[in-house]
């Protein structure tokens, strides 16, 4: 996974975008499991992973019990827990003709009580779900994608007109830093989910697959042609996902040529790369390259500058903050386990064996070297699924309740592949099925 910042995709759309919600177990005790869901392979359903209490921290404050009962009637009537119909539920609550939002709230405030057991009249559910929806309408306005980033985009592409000679000087060094914030910014918006790395629909497969063999050929001599790019690219910048991609790309190139490939901001802007353009790219190819940038990132941390920019980093602003060569390497080969697992699951990748025991060994690496990697646990867990490894239910057991839904939610944020994020759901429940009163599906 990329060190990229997150970001808020602005192309969302509910049907696109199915909810999770996580209740309070007590008010299910005692429902039927939900059958299981039927997988579509090569499926990418999206999901947002929410919890009730932040969703009615977004109403005000009068409103918010009502709110909170709704909703987990809601998620109730989703999962078809209990003797709920939904075909019951729809006939009944909602009035007749095809204006859906015309509903029954009597009826909806007598479905609420025998679920629930918490009594609303009409008048407060008709409130709890205007002011739900108008929570939700807020959050899902589009959010404009940001046109600066470090000391901005136009400032950026004025001190390209006269760089430096390389970043062993100060204003070298801060040339190639602000403009590697600027790849990382624009990863950031391509990528549209916490773990995902998606490319964006629209793009110019032509130009990105030029600015490809630019990036894997820097160099001295073409040094005055990777400037010129990323000006032009800067001056056109409209905020698209099409200019991010090729700020992504001619931006890598600048700084992987001012700073040196092997140097770690050069191995962290190809990384952000390979990730950004990761569709572009042979899943061998794209495996072989991150295992590279892990072996280079290791490399970089030996060097005693890498130490030295680190320290001058920390005493700047967020943007100019790097992470260490070792993160470096274990974003790599994170990238490359994650990648594998999915097209193994899928049936898309060859010499699945050989495949698996890569990634293995990648795993491995990282957890001798980076334990505390955040990500490592959510990759040994679509591990074990896609091996069918006999102790992934000892795995989940071992986590408990609590721990194993937390990682159940960083889970769920990678979707990657929808398809293998649903058999680790699966898997778990399996093995601790009190979670599946815990993770509604809407």
């Amino acid at each position: 996974m990329t060190a990229a910042p997150r970001a808020i995709s602005t192309t969302r759309t509910e049907d696109e975008h199915p909810r999770l919600l996580f209740i309070d177990a007590a008010i299910l005790d005692g429902a039927h499991r939900r059958p299981e869901p039927q997988r579509v392979p090569h499926e990418r359903a999206r999901r947002l992973v929410c919890d009730v209490e932040q969703v009615v921290d977004g109403v005000r404050a009068n409103v918010r019990d009502a709110a909170r009962a709704v909703l987990t009637w809601l998620s109730a009537a989703a999962n078809h827990h209990g003797r709920m119909s939904l075909d019951a539920v729809l006939r009944d609550c909602l009035r007749p003709g095809p204006d859906v939002s015309r509903l029954n709230y009597a009826a909806l405030a007598e479905q609420i009580y025998r679920t629930t057991n918490i009594q609303l009249s009409p008048k407060r559910v008709r409130t709890a779900i205007q002011h739900l929806r108008d929570a939700r309408a807020k959050a899902d306005q589009p959010r404009p994608a940001p046109r600066f980033t470090g000391e901005g985009l136009d400032r950026l592409a004025a001190r390209l007109q006269a760089p430096c000679g390389d970043d062993g000087d100060a204003a070298g060094r801060e040339l190639a830093i602000d403009t590697l914030a600027a790849v990382r910014a624009a990863v950031g918006r391509l990528i549209t989910h916490d773990f995902a790395e998606h490319l964006a629909a629209q793009h110019d497969l032509a130009s990105l697959r030029e600015a490809f063999v630019l990036l894997d050929r820097p160099g001295a001599a073409g040094r005055a042609e990777t400037f010129r790019r990323l000006r032009g690219t800067l001056d056109r910048h409209d905020g698209s996902a099409e200019w991010d991609m090729k700020l992504v790309l001619h931006g890598a190139a600048v700084v992987a040529a001012m700073a040196g490939e092997g140097s770690l901001p050069g191995v962290l802007a190809r990384l952000n790369a390979a990730v950004a353009g990761r569709d572009l790219i042979d899943t061998p190819d794209y495996v072989h390259r991150m295992i590279c940038l892990a072996d280079d990132a290791r490399a970089a941390e030996r060097d005693p500058q890498t130490q030295a920019l680190l320290n001058w980093c920390r005493r700047q602003d967020e943007p100019r903050r790097l992470p260490s060569a070792n993160r470096v390497a274990s974003y790599a080969l994170n990238n490359a386990a994650t990648r594998i697992l999915d097209r193994v699951f899928t049936g898309d990748l060859g010499e699945a064996d050989h495949y698996l025991e890569l990634a293995h060994r990648c795993i491995d690496a990282m957890s001798q070297r980076d334990s505390g990697f955040s990500l490592l646990r959510v990759t040994r867990a679509l591990e074990l699924t896609v091996r069918r490894d006999p102790d992934n239910a000892d795995f989940w057991r071992s986590l408990g309740r609590e721990r194993a839904l937390d990682l159940l939610r960083d889970v769920i944020r990678y979707d990657n592949c929808a398809a293998l994020v649903d058999a680790v759901i699966d898997d778990a429940t399996q093995a601790l099925p009190a979670l599946s009163h815990r993770l509604v599906r809407i």
